[in-house]
């Protein structure tokens, strides 16, 4: 099936002669049909048959819908596009091992959302250094400082490939022109020196709140009290913690990214290098983490974990990412709490900045809560951990103290507190009551129910059935054994009516 484009305002398709080697195209007639026509012989590139076919669709246009009798004169050549070259550019950064799917999605994001409807039908060489910089301060009017920066690198970047894959042929880059560089907004959050974080009184009555289940509940306990970025939550399985240990300890080795190479939520390296870090539990979330492993975790996937599986798993006991910020928002709305700081929506990281903005205010040193936020370390013996270091740990995060229990309840009887299932998950669609309530919805909860075992006879029996049903010879059917005997036309087919 050929790939059609419109041309003209026409709907138009395009193929070679494997004969002459001669270019036709084919237009959809107001009449439904698809007559077609042959360029000049002399043209054989497909860009200049394409400009020769929109030439001779305007002149029919013109004309009233009257094919043209005699060839047309198409316009010169003004270059490629970016519409023309975005998608081989993405083809080529899809091949590029050392680039992360997520990188990959962000390029076609910035480019179908930004970059292409503002700049894509302009040819390249009119590209230049006044267009750029009328196209990054409407970006930077409407945009957020970092998402106006990442749109400059992927634009750069994609002229920077063009050039070297030979795809055009201009003197330098035109982003790096300096008077394009002076438009770039300097790299500041739209918040700017506002830090978005979660108040302590709001945290412990989201904490306490009864609408917020068990495995959310450990999620934000990790965030708040060990520093936990959301991918890095999504990727712990329980061999990464050790619950029961002198000081118990959380390792981060890896990240799960929204989309990666395998599609949603991928497992993967973490964000930085430094990122890979041990830290030591706050008591609070080892009583959370054991209660959710205890109840909360065999309910969801109907079965006991092992060590190889996520601690928040889907309902398959799979690795998956939630949509975190806006759960967060809903829990914090459910508990009477407010959304915003300052202005700003506040999202799954605030739990990171709040453990942070907390650990300093309590006076742990910047250079300890950087090793725990798995901020580069700036030597080497930083970069490493001893047995000091983590009880140094233990005592900075044991300073956070919040509030979550009930009147009257210690801290040991945390476990039954709202044990339920996570409501979303990586399937987003309404199910009946008798699915698991890990699958989307809370609509239902999972009975962990032990399979029944069958006997070695029926096991047997039902095997010998299958095969005389496939294979109907009785030389076949017959050497069916079972315990070492042969087994009779009746012992074969024990479910077959008399």
């Amino acid at each position: 099936m050929r790939r059609k484009r419109k041309i003209a305002g026409y709907d138009c398709f395009f193929y070679q002669r494997k004969d002459t080697l001669q270019w036709v195209f084919g237009y959809r007639a107001a009449s439904g049909e698809w007559p077609e026509h042959r360029v000049p012989g002399d043209i054989r590139g497909r860009r200049d048959a394409e400009r020769y076919a929109a030439a001779w669709l305007e002149e029919m246009r013109k004309r009233a819908g009257e094919r043209p009798t005699e060839p047309v004169e198409a316009p010169p050549d003004k270059g490629p596009t970016l519409n023309e070259l975005a998608p081989r550019w993405l083809v080529l950064r899809e091949r590029n091992p050392e680039l992360a799917a997520s990188t990959v999605l962000a390029d076609r994001s910035i480019l179908s959302n930004h970059v292409l409807p503002a700049l894509g039908s302009v040819p390249i060489p009119e590209l230049g250094s006044g267009a750029l910089r009328r196209f990054i301060r409407g970006v930077r009017d409407r945009r957020a400082n970092y998402t106006t920066r990442n749109v400059v690198v992927t634009l750069t970047q994609l002229f920077e490939d063009a050039i070297a894959e030979e795809w055009i042929v201009l003197p330098a880059n035109p982003m790096r022109h300096p008077g394009v560089r002076k438009e770039i907004p300097p790299a500041q959050p739209r918040a700017g020196r506002t830090v978005i974080f979660i108040p302590r009184a709001d945290a412990e009555r989201m904490l306490a709140h009864a609408a917020v289940p068990a495995d959310r509940r450990a999620r934000y306990l990790i965030g708040f009290l060990a520093g936990l970025r959301d991918g890095e939550i999504a990727a712990l399985t329980w061999a990464d913690v050790d619950l029961d240990a002198a000081i118990p300890l959380v390792h981060v080795t890896k990240s799960v990214a929204i989309k990666g190479p395998k599609g949603f939520a991928t497992v993967g390296k973490t964000k930085t290098e430094t990122s890979v870090r041990t830290l030591a539990l706050h008591s609070l979330a080892v009583v959370a983490l054991a209660a959710w492993k205890r109840a909360g975790w065999v309910q969801l996937v109907g079965r006991e974990p092992r060590v190889s599986d996520p601690i928040f798993p889907n309902a398959r006991g799979g690795h998956t990412r939630p949509r975190s910020a806006g759960l967060t928002r809903d829990d914090l709305a459910a508990a009477g709490c407010a959304t915003t700081c300052e202005g700003y929506p506040i999202d799954f990281h605030a739990t990171r900045r709040s453990f942070s903005t907390w650990l300093d205010a309590a006076g742990v040193s910047n250079e300890l809560i950087d090793r725990m936020m798995g901020h580069s370390g700036r030597t080497v013996r930083q970069r490493h951990y001893t047995a000091a270091d983590l009880q140094a740990m233990q005592r900075a995060v044991e300073t956070i103290t919040l509030d979550i229990a009930p009147k009257g309840c210690e801290l040991s009887e945390l476990a039954p507190l709202a044990a339920g299932a996570p409501a979303n998950d990586d399937q987003r669609f309404a199910l009946p009551a008798k699915f698991p309530a890990g699958r989307g919805k809370t609509a239902g909860k999972r009975v962990f129910r032990p399979p029944t075992k069958q006997s070695k006879t029926t096991q047997f029996a039902l095997v010998a059935q299958w095969i005389e049903q496939r294979f109907p010879k009785p030389k076949v059917a017959s050497s069916i054994l079972a315990g070492g005997a042969i087994l009779t036309s009746r012992e074969r087919w024990p479910f077959r009516k008399a």
